[in-house]
């Protein structure tokens, strides 16, 4: 309900599997407006899969500051995605899950993913003016960006764009602003 940006982004199905004591199975659909959150039924599609013992989970939320990022680079999980697609909104959601954190993400990738910015890019004899940041994490595509087959590809993450539509190849929804230009 905080999340402005993230959550309505998202757009799928997680399964939260908690383990040990109190073990129990949730699943998040964010498409589900009116009962987001549920008891997650065997053989329910979702696209994200996470095991988590229950105790890491307890000890995470009796903290003033919830931190999903350190439970996530710790390794102490097991997560599982089908289709293999990352769903940056999704962890962006997860890393600044406590209230204030969330805040300041969202309205930094606001700022960073709304840039009018462009630049000129020259390739396979075609001039494009592309959208300056990847939707990925802000990066400055005119820098990261390498063009190869008439794909545009941010090398900071693999995050791939089509140069005639600015279609993302490895994310689906996401895409950047590309216009040909005349010769």
């Amino acid at each position: 309900r905080t999340s402005k940006v993230f959550a309505r982004q998202i757009g799928i199905k997680a399964v939260f599997e908690l383990t040990g004591d109190g073990a129990k199975t949730w699943i998040v659909d964010f498409a589900d407006k009116e009962q987001p959150v549920r008891e997650y039924q065997q053989g329910e599609p979702a696209e994200y899969f996470f095991k988590i013992d229950s105790l890491l989970i307890a000890d995470l939320l009796s903290n003033e500051e919830v931190n999903f990022e350190n439970l996530l680079l710790s390794l102490r999980l097991s997560a599982r995605r089908d289709p293999d697609y990352y769903n940056p909104n999704l962890f962006g959601l997860l890393i600044n899950f406590d209230e204030q954190r969330l805040k300041i993400a969202e309205e930094s990738w606001v700022e960073d993913h709304s840039s009018d910015e462009s630049f000129i890019l020259e390739h396979g004899g075609c001039r494009y003016e592309v959208g300056r940041r990847c939707p990925h994490m802000g990066s400055d595509l005119e820098q990261v960006g390498k063009a190869e087959d008439g794909v545009l590809t941010c090398t900071r993450h693999g995050w791939k764009f089509r140069l005639e539509d600015g279609v993302c190849l490895n994310v689906p929804n996401k895409k950047i602003r590309v216009k040909k230009l005349p010769q």
